[in-house]
């Protein structure tokens, strides 16, 4: 069973992902969705046995045969029917940066206030740019995981392979959750370009430098997620959101500067 804490639910449409967990399980993707309270906020899906289930670790991504697993199961999931609600990314981020701004003005005290990190309008900045090739080069629609942590892969036996944790599906562009999901094993531009390979199942040059560009996006994304959740959940004296956010932030500015960006803009 999964009950959510009172402050997930402002980033949670809990319809969108009881229609994305039946989706996956009659796709063959996802667990089944046994029953759900709305009231409540829980869910409740059939047991991955840990006897025969397991989550997938980085060192499992290491296995050829267990990546081109895991991506069979995403791109199943990509290519199925449209789900009932549409988000991109750059979407999400506006609305993570409004209420970041609501926060950071809501708060009259210095030491409740939001203080965004250092460089945050940088990044932003950069962001923004490549909001705009994005919108000149067009984007795909499907249905994305958008939870893309290795721990919401589980390997079963014989590469078995289930997806779980649909709190952020909705219709977006493909390339994006596959970045998400390089994001978790691929350090160096190459990596991106052979996980690329194996998932279309031929290189794409153009496919590589989208989901390069993705990769900083959703780090991003998940670092003014994590800031949010620092100031305003109950929770930020027992998780370490703010730790979290530095670490998306660092890892974002770090592909800033070690990608030329220009060049997979023209790639795209």
């Amino acid at each position: 069973m999964k009950s959510y804490a009172s402050d997930a639910m402002a980033f949670v449409n809990l319809a969108a992902t009881v229609a994305a967990s039946e989706q996956a399980n009659r796709l063959g993707v996802g667990p089944q969705l046994l029953a759900y309270d709305e009231p409540s906020s829980a869910l409740l899906y059939s047991l991955l046995a840990p006897k025969d289930w397991r989550m997938a670790t980085r060192k499992d991504m290491d296995s050829i045969s267990t990546l081109e697993a895991v991506l069979a199961v995403k791109r199943t999931w990509h290519g199925s029917a449209l789900l009932p609600m549409s988000r991109s990314p750059f979407e999400t981020i506006a609305h993570y940066c409004a209420t970041i701004e609501q926060l950071a003005a809501s708060t009259i005290d210095s030491e409740s206030r939001l203080h965004k990190p250092a460089g945050f309008q940088t990044l932003l900045a950069w962001i923004g740019r490549i909001e705009q090739s994005f919108k000149a080069s067009g984007s795909d629609l499907g249905p994305i995981h958008g939870e893309n942590a290795l721990s919401n892969v589980m390997l079963g036996q014989g590469d078995a392979i289930q997806l779980v944790d649909f709190d952020r599906a909705t219709n977006a562009d493909p390339h994006y959750d596959l970045a998400g999901f390089c994001l978790e094993f691929c350090s160096f531009y190459d990596q991106v370009e052979e996980t690329v390979a194996l998932y279309f199942g031929a290189p794409d040059s153009s496919v590589s430098a989208r989901t390069a560009l993705y990769m900083i996006v959703d780090d991003f994304l998940w670092g003014c997620w994590s800031l949010i959740e620092h100031y305003s959940s109950h929770r930020s004296n027992t998780i370490e959101f703010y730790k979290y956010a530095q670490n998306r932030f660092l890892r974002c500015r770090y592909w800033l500067n070690r990608w030329d960006i220009a060049t997979l803009q023209r790639r795209m």
